[in-house]
């Protein structure tokens, strides 16, 4: 006994709805965010050795820093949207890449300790939400799952 389901064509003859407008604004911010965040940090970071805000070390340990959160994150993603599901894991990462980032804007200085622990929670956030937004939602068995 063998029945053939044709999942995909069943998926696509779904029609779009709220949820489905609400997650795309909210991968396609998300991806902005990611995006601008990670393509500013090299033009910012060598304008600011000449201030001397920063020095060449402490620049080549953020970035260092900032993919192996984007790593750490993105593997993180994976429990956390298999535990808690995709909608939930991308919403919290956004609101934890938001959160954090601002605290990293205030930051008085590129002093070791604090704004290198900032910077690798955004990029953990950073890492999980690319991650999360990367499959589609419609592949749980419920879909925003």
């Amino acid at each position: 006994m063998s029945a053939h389901v044709n999942a995909g064509r069943r998926l696509d003859n779904l029609p779009v709805g709220r949820f489905h407008r609400r997650l795309a604004v909210l991968v396609g911010v998300g991806m902005f965010c990611d995006s601008f965040d990670n393509t500013l940090s090299a033009g910012v970071l060598a304008s600011v050795l000449d201030t001397g805000f920063s020095t060449l070390e402490l620049n080549s340990l953020f970035l260092s820093v900032t993919f192996a959160g984007l790593a750490i994150g993105a593997s993180f993603a994976g429990w956390l949207s298999d535990r808690f599901g995709r909608a939930f894991a991308f919403q919290l990462s956004l609101a934890l890449f938001g959160i954090l980032a601002l605290c990293a804007a205030m930051a008085p200085s590129m002093a070791v300790p604090p704004m290198l622990m900032i910077s690798i929670a955004v990029s953990v956030a950073s890492g999980c939400d690319v991650a999360a937004a990367a499959v589609p939602a419609a592949t749980t068995e419920r879909p925003g799952a």
